[in-house]
């Protein structure tokens, strides 16, 4: 009986060293399921990344024809009220004697014409509310503007924290003229006119505010950074910049 007993007792522990402990187990376990999520969260981000990004590009563009649309509409009422004041003028020139009506109506006619181009003026400024210019910075084709630009605001405005996130679009585009700046007589006024330019919409008005306020950071380097400006806005920095004295 004795013997038995101790067959069984060896059994017994042989079959209780065999087997894996519990512990062991749930940390295998637990590590394929942790690399599992890793590797769905992952692909998720990715793939969630690209979703925004096309959207992003997406409501840019719409955003670009929308204020396309309404400035082309203003234009075509604006051109209107210009062919009404040509049309009263020469109406009035015929006329041996002067006309105190047409007057009247060539002068309403005029305030309209300068109402309806502030109006679109304005309303191009505020879809330029995000946005800003990088003069001097260049990007190649298949550059990824958004990665230059941030390391740009992280290195040379020392924006440490700047995500890229923070970015709605960015690319290269021809820098802004007008009649009034090719007046310009100086060197650095044709440069502007040629440099490379990239413009940053930024996702929001915040993130703005504070690269403009660190761009004094740009002093000496050649680079600049100005508010994206409507046409007419951009004129009248133009005038006021070549009336200054020393320009």
């Amino acid at each position: 009986m004795s013997m038995s007993s101790g067959t069984r007792s060896k059994k017994t522990d042989s079959t209780s060293d065999a087997m894996p402990t519990t512990p062991t187990t749930e940390i295998d376990i637990n590590t394929i399921v942790q690399k599992a999520v890793d590797a769905a969260t992952a692909v998720l981000r990715t793939e969630l990344t690209k979703l925004f990004e096309n959207v992003s590009e997406r409501v840019q563009q719409l955003e670009t024809r929308l204020g396309d649309c309404i400035t082309r509409v203003a234009s075509i009422d604006i051109q209107q009220l210009e062919q009404r004041i040509t049309s009263l003028e020469a109406a009035l020139a015929t006329r041996t004697t002067s006309d105190n009506n047409n007057l009247s109506e060539i002068e309403a006619v005029r305030r309209e014409s300068r109402d309806a181009k502030m109006w679109a003026n304005d309303n191009e400024q505020y879809m330029r509310r995000n946005n800003i210019r990088i003069i001097g910075l260049a990007a190649g084709k298949n550059d990824n503007c958004r990665e230059i630009v941030t390391r740009f605001f992280r290195d040379k405005l020392q924006i440490a924290d700047f995500d890229s996130s923070n970015i709605d679009a960015a690319h290269p585009v021809k820098r802004q003229t007008s009649n009034s700046n090719s007046a310009g007589n100086n060197g650095s006024s044709a440069r502007a006119q040629t440099a490379p330019t990239i413009l940053v919409r930024f996702s929001r008005r915040e993130h703005r505010d504070l690269v403009i306020r660190q761009r004094r950071k740009l002093a000496g380097t050649g680079l600049v950074i100005i508010e994206d400006l409507a046409s007419l806005n951009f004129q009248t920095f133009n005038r006021a910049r070549n009336s200054q004295p020393g320009r």
